[in-house]
């Protein structure tokens, strides 16, 4: 079950970075039709890379604790409270 977590994180992020390169795309590509959609896609480009970062984590976080990645790779994730 944790194995599928940990591959599940990959495929999110390989579609929020499908998500990310589309806006991206559709931008560089005509700008000045995004006049006023242009606050939108910065919104959304910020928006998908907070969650590819996040799913990087997570999915290296759970990775790692599933042996799908060496343990020294993901004991630096572990924030400790003592």
């Amino acid at each position: 079950m944790s194995l599928a977590t940990a591959l599940i994180y990959w495929v999110i992020i390989s579609l929020w970075l499908a998500v990310l390169t589309t806006v991206c795309v559709a931008f560089v590509r005509n700008p000045r039709t995004f006049g006023t959609i242009r606050l939108l896609l910065s919104v959304l480009s910020i928006d998908t890379l907070r969650n590819i970062i996040e799913n990087i984590y997570f999915g290296l976080y759970f990775g790692g604790s599933t042996d799908c990645s060496r343990p020294p790779s993901w004991e630096f994730l572990v924030i400790r409270i003592i």
